[in-house]
């Protein structure tokens, strides 16, 4: 018997952000304190009908980050065979 088809959406969240936040709006969506809001509306908008629309099994969403990655930071290191500390990558 062949297995049921399972759909799996991955979104590279920071490329949508970057996308809705300079999308053109005839209005500016900013909250009261005045920090624009734009890019979440579009982006909670863009996920509520992908999830209506193709209803999918599995979703993963990646987000970049600024910060450094552990291959960039010195904060996981052992010592090595003569005493000096080396890095584990």
């Amino acid at each position: 018997m062949p297995q049921a088809a399972h759909n799996l959406f991955l979104i590279d969240a920071m490329s949508l952000v970057f996308r809705a936040f300079f999308a053109p709006m005839q209005m500016a969506l900013v909250s009261p304190s005045g920090m624009p809001t734009k890019a979440i509306y579009i982006f909670v908008r863009t996920l509520r009908k992908l999830l209506k629309e193709h209803q999918p099994d599995h979703i993963a969403v990646a987000f970049d980050l600024a910060a450094p990655t552990c291959e960039e930071c010195d904060r996981f290191v052992c010592p090595c065979a003569d005493g000096r500390a080396c890095s584990i990558w």
